[in-house]
Formats: C-alpha cells, structure tokens, sequence
C-alpha cells in the first residue's frame, strides 16, 4: 500500500505548492464542464482532478487511465481512507468523459 501514500502525497504536494492555483485558460473547455467542476462537494479534490485532465488535454491531447471503479472499491474496504484520491479520479474522469464527448 505504500504506493497509495506516494500518490496521495504526491497530490497534496502538488496541490499546497499552488500547482493547481494557477489561472487557466481552457479555449476547448465546454462551459458546462467548468460549471460541472465547481459545484461538487468535495470541490477541491474534485476541481484538482477536473485541472488536471484539463491541463492534459491542453498540453498532450492524451489523458491519464486512473482506475476509478478500484479505487472506489478499495475506499469502501478502508473505510473512506482514499476519499481525497477518490475525489480526484472522479473529476479527471468525469472532465475526461466530457471534453472527448464535445470533442467527438
């Protein structure tokens, strides 16, 4: 399991360095997208993985393969212990899902 703390720790990192506090400027970005990221609960972790696949997207027209439906299982056996990894998989997949959908 040590490779889940290098990923979380990884995350954090990146995130309180002011990685994803950056003004980005999406030109293929739906609007729809951006108003989807910002009214999620868990806003930070989930806007961090919606940036992400943005910023993929922009940079390489490729997209990261996070395995969201293990992670969810694996959140529910350690009783919510993932749910910041969680959050940030459901965002960058659910932004991946939508800009290959106005992109198709």
């Amino acid at each position: 399991m040590n490779w889940w703390h290098l990923l979380h720790d990884y995350i954090k990192k990146n995130y309180e360095n002011g990685r994803y506090n950056q003004n980005y400027n999406f030109s293929h970005s739906p609007t729809a997208v951006t108003q989807n990221c910002s009214t999620k609960t868990q806003s930070s972790d989930y806007n961090l993985g919606c940036q992400q696949a943005y910023t993929d997207y922009q940079n390489h027209h490729k997209f990261h393969l996070y395995p969201q439906t293990l992670i969810s299982w694996l959140n529910r056996l350690f009783q919510g212990r993932l749910n910041e990894i969680a959050a940030f998989i459901k965002g960058y997949n659910d932004t991946r899902a939508l800009i290959l959908q106005k992109n198709s």
